[in-house]
């Protein structure tokens, strides 16, 4: 597996002063998710970092996604509450439609 750090670390070093900002972040959520990508652009792995924050890997990998795609801006607060609500409606219609899609089969048991 490629080590994500090492990939995002040239696109985003420009952010890097941003990022430090928000990680000094009263709100904790904010911190950890701009001190998380910031382990990421020092060379950390998924697993290391969910290690310290305590938090599962997929957690991390979805605040590097979010980062990747909105920058600093998609990890504050409202906008990472808006974007799992998002992820959590995408999710349920993907759910749905697979339901949806074996309804005879359901109907029958």
């Amino acid at each position: 597996m490629i080590r994500e750090g090492l990939n995002m670390a040239g696109k985003f070093e420009e952010q890097r002063a941003a990022l430090r900002s928000l990680a000094e972040s009263r709100d904790r959520g904010e911190a950890d998710r701009a001190r998380a990508v910031l382990l990421t652009l020092a060379g950390w792995t998924s697993p290391r970092i969910a290690e310290a924050f305590g938090v599962h890997e997929d957690t991390v990998r979805l605040w590097r996604s979010d980062f990747v795609r909105g920058a600093v801006e998609a990890l504050k607060a409202k906008v990472a509450a808006m974007l799992v609500a998002f992820n959590t409606v995408n999710a349920a219609g993907k759910i749905l439609g697979r339901i949806e899609s074996h309804r005879e089969e359901l109907h029958d048991v």
